[in-house]
């Protein structure tokens, strides 16, 4: 068994708590903070076949954004950059040649000044999926902490191509991140030592989402 923490480079620091995570080629992929005073950003990258860490380097124009996440845009590793001075925007970065520095490209820049938005991941469709907090913040920060309401976020998704949002309904509970469905590698229609046999699946339809997904009975 390799020791991936003998791979792992020094001077790393996860940027967040809760630090959401791009699963593309074989790999997760974080945003991290590098370097003695942890000030610079870049990707970490996890082999999950050869279990060893990298380090992908971000563009030199993304500095100038406050918070960056790793995500995947269209099959290629991407950055979520949102800004929050002096105007509310995001840009969304694709590595348009993967593991290569200089093929960094900004795809496009949008402005959600209009309310308590966050950008939380990217869809399959290219479009933006964002929550509001202002009905969660009209409650009240003591409301909440004191357990009288549960959280209520509205989801909104962003169509760069039409620059139109949308509203996709509330949700109540606390959500940080959020990641594509990807087919598991398990065989559903054949007896192996995950699924038995007599195990069966059922096809549903999600109404939120673009695609079918499947439910192991």
């Amino acid at each position: 068994m390799i020791d991936a923490s003998n791979s792992f480079p020094p001077n790393i620091r996860f940027d967040e708590y809760k630090c959401p995570a791009a699963s593309l080629n074989g790999a997760i992929h974080f945003t991290v903070k590098v370097k003695l005073n942890f000030t610079e950003l870049a990707v970490l990258s996890f082999d999950l076949r050869d279990e060893v860490f990298h380090v992908i380097s971000l563009a030199n124009s993304t500095s100038r954004h406050g918070c960056i996440k790793a995500s995947v845009f269209r099959g290629l590793l991407s950055l979520i950059c949102q800004r929050s001075t002096p105007s509310k925007c995001c840009s969304i970065w694709v590595m348009k040649e993967y593991g290569v520095v200089d093929s960094w490209t900004e795809q496009f820049t949008f402005d959600h000044s209009g309310g308590y938005l966050s950008v939380i991941g990217l869809r399959k469709n290219g479009h933006v999926l964002m929550k509001n907090m202002e009905r969660m913040l009209q409650k009240g920060p003591r409301v909440i902490e004191e357990g009288n309401i549960e959280p209520s976020y509205t989801f909104s998704s962003y169509d760069p191509v039409s620059q139109q949002f949308k509203n996709l309904g509330t949700i109540g509970k606390t959500l940080q991140c959020v990641d594509n469905y990807t087919e598991n590698l398990v065989l559903l229609r054949k007896p192996n030592d995950a699924v038995s046999s007599k195990g069966v699946s059922r096809k549903r339809k999600c109404r939120s989402c673009d695609y079918d997904f499947e439910v192991i009975m």
